[in-house]
């Protein structure tokens, strides 16, 4: 073989493995890209799995607080029951 049929052979073979490598770079930046969207879907899942925690905790924290404040307002209603009751008890005494 001659050197001018083997340099031409070695550029021959270059390009193809030039080739070889940008297809191996596109397939790699396509799985890259593929990658980062689930990578950016899983972010997104776990934001919403946290806020669903969150709220969930938060509704629970809620409803404890309404249970303790119905408890307040109705004996403080039983409290001003009982205070009208004996007002007006003592209202009636006096007027007889």
């Amino acid at each position: 073989m001659s050197t001018s049929a083997a340099v031409h052979r070695l550029e021959n073979t270059s390009n193809a493995n030039g080739r070889g490598i940008d297809e191996v770079l596109r397939v790699q930046q396509i799985h890259g890209d593929r990658i980062s969207l689930i990578e950016n879907k899983h972010d997104a899942l776990d934001a919403r799995v946290t806020l669903a925690l969150h709220t969930e905790r938060i509704a629970q924290l809620l409803e404890t607080k309404t249970e303790e404040v119905a408890k307040r307002l109705a004996s403080k209603t039983d409290k001003i029951a009982q205070e009208l009751a004996e007002h007006k008890e003592k209202t009636t005494r006096k007027s007889k």
